[in-house]
């Protein structure tokens, strides 16, 4: 399929954060393609999942502009629903622009994690 360079290319989505439960959320990619694969991050607890720092974003806006239909999972949830991957792996599937269906990428990252005493 050829692209029309004439023309300009479509505009960038504009973030459209939906809450699947409390500390869940599911970002559709950010790219001018609209679809992508799924992928769940696993992040420490924040109010500030779409933001941009000193010029870097959020993992949740990191992953949805690599074109990645993204669930945020916080450490509050892990901690507060056992059925928490479940119901994020239901949420893509249910999820139109996650493409394709059936294959879901896991990244995890925790800030706070038990000391360790070689002792």
């Amino acid at each position: 399929m050829y692209v029309d360079i004439s023309k300009p290319p479509p505009t960038l989505p504009a973030p459209n954060l939906t809450s699947v439960s409390s500390g869940v959320s599911l970002l559709p990619p950010l790219s001018r393609n609209g679809v992508g694969p799924g992928i769940i991050i696993l992040t420490p607890d924040s109010e500030e999942n779409l933001a941009i720092k000193h010029g870097v974003p959020s993992p949740l806006r990191k992953w949805g502009e690599e074109g990645y239909t993204v669930i945020e999972i916080q450490e509050k949830a892990i901690k507060s629903d056992k059925d928490v991957l479940k119901r994020a792996i239901l949420a893509l599937s249910q999820c139109e622009k996650c493409e394709p269906k059936g294959v879901v990428g896991l990244v995890g990252q925790f800030a706070s994690f038990p000391k360790f005493d070689p002792g």
